[in-house]
């Protein structure tokens, strides 16, 4: 019986410390980087393809400094962070091409966020 306890407690106290990072990571307030629009055209491929690449750019640098490959768990933190960012961004710009963009670098062929994300007519 003690065998079980021992166990389950490593257990919660593996789980708490992969953890820690993460929500550490999600408690800080989210900083922000605004990207311009302005001098594209979001009605053609190249202006769509322009405005992902800033965003790219904008979610790395929001997220910081990229972990070394080798150091497994702040890397996959950073990672996850540059795509959650990533996804917001794109919800924001509220653009049907650009979504189609995101889904295509993602490997996502579900229904596109945008769509998902309010009702409103675009």
């Amino acid at each position: 019986m003690n065998t079980c306890r021992l166990k389950s407690c490593s257990a919660i106290l593996a789980a708490a410390l992969i953890l820690t990072p993460i929500a550490a990571h999600c408690a800080d307030p989210l900083p922000q980087v605004r990207v311009s629009v302005a001098d594209l055209n979001l009605s053609n491929p190249q202006g769509i393809a322009t405005l992902y690449t800033r965003l790219q750019q904008a979610a790395a640098e929001v997220c910081g400094h990229e972990p070394q490959i080798r150091e497994l768990r702040q890397h996959a933190t950073w990672s996850e962070c540059v795509r959650a960012a990533l996804d917001a961004a794109v919800v924001q710009v509220r653009s049907i091409g650009l979504e189609a963009l995101h889904a295509k670098h993602v490997g996502r062929t579900s229904q596109p966020l945008v769509a998902r994300s309010a009702p409103e007519e675009r």
